[in-house]
């Protein structure tokens, strides 16, 4: 009877880590990293931008402030410091 308890908490267990094994971006990052290498690059920043209305004009001028270990891509960590950071009322259409 315990082994039939403990199958499904092991196989659930199992799936969790798998969801989290690779590196990259797992939080909002993620959803904007267009070409899955979990990374997020000026064009993916600049992309998620436009896609919350945001302003774009010093796009790549807050990209070089967030890209902390200036690899010329945002880490998850990051990318949610711009979250916090930059969020602004979405420009009026």
């Amino acid at each position: 009877m315990t082994s039939i308890r403990f199958v499904p908490v092991l196989m659930l267990v199992v799936l969790s880590c798998r969801a989290f094994a690779h590196d990259g971006p797992h939080g909002p990052a993620a959803e904007f990293d267009a070409d899955e290498d979990g990374k997020i690059s000026l064009s993916e920043y600049t992309a998620y931008l436009k896609s919350s209305k945001q302003d774009m004009t010093a796009a790549a001028e807050q990209f070089a402030t967030l890209d902390r270990d200036k690899s010329g891509f945002l880490s998850d960590a990051e990318f949610i410091t711009g979250l916090n950071k930059y969020r602004s009322k979405p420009k009026s259409e």
